[in-house]
């Protein structure tokens, strides 16, 4: 089961239906699936997100167009109306979606939980990642039929414990988490166009591999500064827009995720609280230890929420994001974010 509970290791097969909503590549649990509704009409139009009510060949169902949730158009008379059952409440719900596949079986190591820090910023309730490796590479978001009743606006977009929320600074900073310590300087790729000038530093703790070769794969989102997943090594790991999330780009120029640019790499890191994430950066780096003095001033507002600390160098202010609070951004406050650095 695939539902709300977490996917067993154990097992060794799992069935998804792929389905296709604009550029969004989604899949059900096949157990979910009750079949495409051929003969349907619409008998009641409310809002958006509380959908519709449809008229089927079995009788009246509620039904939800995930365009419309997406952000994408609201017309659904072009759609394909899919009928799927909650695992937990046996409730039937109607699925306005563009495309339907063929079932498809995929093996538990294609299989990747959500983070819950992306999950919670997406448009549409997900728990798993399904990795396609077909001719071309893909990453299939797999919708959780059970949570489309508990999204009423009211769920929270933060960590699910209290003590993820008070764990921040990782033990190995202890009392000073930016003097002395070995770090990684890089300027964000946003700024590869941009007349700011900013550097990055993370702690080399922290690293896990500079990637030269890669695709990020887009993943519905209500974070801006969420690029998408890149894969490595069959896993896939969330890519943060770092220089956007700190306020050090460019509104004015649109942001590349730096696949056919050969100045971009790609930085994994494992944060503090044992999250996995990815940040675009530019080709040259350096590593350094740093001073003893830290604090430095820069020429432009960044979010200072998001850093641990900052430093001066020969070649200008360097700032230590503190990438567990950055994960706890919500959809609502990476807006407010946004306009308050417009």
């Amino acid at each position: 089961m695939i539902g709300s509970t977490t996917f067993s290791q154990s097992d060794e097969r799992f069935r998804i239906v792929p389905i296709d909503v604009g550029q969004h590549r989604l899949a059900l649990p096949a157990e979910t699936l009750l079949g495409v509704r051929d003969d349907w009409k619409i008998l009641e139009e409310s809002t958006p997100q509380a959908g519709y009510v449809v008229q089927c060949s079995s009788g009246p169902i509620a039904a939800i167009h995930l365009a419309q949730w997406l952000g994408g158009p609201p017309d659904v008379q072009n759609s394909q109306l899919v009928a799927v059952r909650s695992i937990h409440s046996h409730e039937t719900l109607g699925l306005f979606v563009d495309d339907v596949g063929r079932p498809r079986t995929v093996r538990h190591h294609e299989l990747h939980r959500i983070p819950s820090w992306v999950a919670s910023a997406a448009p549409i309730p997900m728990n798993y990642w399904a990795i396609q490796t077909n001719q071309d590479t893909k990453v299939r978001h797999v919708i959780d039929v059970d949570r489309f009743r508990d999204r009423d606006g009211s769920e929270s977009n933060g960590p699910a414990t209290q003590e993820a929320q008070e764990a921040m600074i990782d033990q190995d900073f202890g009392a000073s988490p930016v003097q002395g310590r070995g770090v990684l300087v890089f300027a964000p790729a946003e700024l590869l166009q941009s007349k700011m000038r900013c550097a990055i530093a993370v702690p080399m703790s922290l690293v896990l591999a500079v990637l030269a070769d890669f695709t990020v794969l887009e993943v519905p989102t209500r974070i801006p500064h969420l690029a998408g997943v890149v894969l490595w090594n069959g896993f896939p790991v969330p890519v943060i827009r770092l220089g956007q999330a700190l306020s050090l780009h460019d509104h004015e120029r649109s942001l590349t995720n730096g696949t056919s640019d050969p100045s971009v790499r790609m930085l994994l890191v494992r944060t503090p609280n044992d999250q996995v994430i990815a940040c675009l950066t530019h080709s040259q780096m350096r590593t350094q230890r740093t001073p003893q003095t830290t604090g430095a001033y820069f020429d432009h507002d960044l979010n200072a929420d998001l850093l641990l600390g900052s430093f001066l160098t020969a070649d200008g202010p360097v700032a230590v994001p503190d990438f567990d609070q950055l994960l706890r951004v919500t959809p609502e406050t990476a807006q407010m974010m946004l306009q308050e650095n417009l």
